[in-house]
C-alpha cells in the first residue's frame, strides 16, 4: 500500500463556468450612404471573461458564415463599417468570445441596404437669352456651377412654364465642369422656358425645379 501526505502539485485550473453566453442582439444605430453603425447588448453574462466580439459580414443572402474568418473584431459593443457600396445589401452577425475557448452563438443577422445619397441641390443662377448676332433659332443658357460633387447637368426646354421634370425628357446634357450651353434648332418668336438640373453619379436629381422664361430666339441678320 502507498500512503501520500503533504503533496504539493502545480496545476492549471479549468474553466470556472462553461455555460454558453447569450448571443448578442444587434440594433442599427446609424445608416448613411458612407457608413453603417450598429450596436448590441452588453449584459453581465456577455461581459464575463470577455476576450472580444467577432463581427461577420455576408454580401449575399445565401452565403454561409465562416467562423474562422471574422470581418472585424472589437471589445466594444458597437462597430462601424465604411467599406460599403451604395445600393448593396449586407448581413451582419456578431458573437462573443470568452476565456477558455467559450463563444456565444451567432446573433440573428442584421440586414442593411446602403441608401443612395440625397440628390444634388437645385441649380442656382439660371439665365436664358437669345444668342446675339446669329441667324436665329438659338438660345444661350448659363448657370452657377454646383458646389457639390456631380456627374453632369441635364437641360430641360419646354414651350410653357413648368415646376417639375417628372415625365419630361432633357434636350441635352452638359459636363459637370461647364456652366453654359447653346440650345439650337428653335423657332424664332416662340416662347421657351428652361431648367438646369444637377445629376450625381447615381443618376439622382431633384424633380422640383423653377423654370426660367419666357425667352425667345431671334434672327439678328439684317434684311
Amino acid at each position: 500500500a502507498v500512503s501520500l501526505s503533504n503533496i504539493a502539485a502545480v496545476y492549471i485550473p479549468g474553466a470556472p463556468n462553461l455555460a454558453l453566453p447569450d448571443e448578442p442582439s444587434l440594433v442599427l444605430f446609424s445608416l448613411t450612404d458612407e457608413e453603417v453603425i450598429f450596436s448590441w447588448n452588453e449584459g453581465e453574462e456577455l461581459a464575463q471573461d470577455l476576450v472580444e466580439f467577432e463581427i461577420f459580414r455576408l454580401e449575399s443572402a445565401g452565403a454561409s458564415v465562416s467562423l474562422v474568418d471574422p470581418y472585424n473584431t472589437t471589445r466594444d459593443n458597437l462597430t462601424s463599417d465604411t467599406n460599403i457600396t451604395v445600393g448593396s445589401t449586407y448581413w451582419y452577425s456578431v458573437r462573443s468570445v470568452h476565456s477558455f475557448g467559450v463563444a456565444s452563438n451567432l446573433s440573428d443577422p442584421l440586414e442593411v441596404t446602403i441608401p443612395y445619397p440625397n440628390p444634388p441641390a437645385a441649380v442656382q443662377g439660371v439665365a436664358v437669352d437669345d444668342v446675339g448676332n446669329d441667324s436665329g433659332g438659338a438660345l444661350a443658357v448659363s448657370w452657377n456651377l454646383s458646389t457639390e460633387t456631380i456627374d453632369h447637368y441635364d437641360i430641360y426646354l419646354e414651350s410653357s412654364s413648368f415646376n417639375s421634370i417628372l415625365n419630361l425628357t432633357s434636350v441635352t446634357n452638359v459636363s459637370a465642369s461647364q456652366n453654359s450651353t447653346n440650345l439650337t434648332g428653335l423657332l424664332d418668336a416662340q416662347e421657351y422656358w428652361v431648367a438646369v438640373v444637377a445629376v450625381d453619379q447615381y443618376g439622382n436629381s431633384t424633380s422640383a425645379v423653377v423654370s426660367v422664361g419666357p425667352a425667345y430666339s431671334r434672327n439678328d441678320v439684317p434684311i
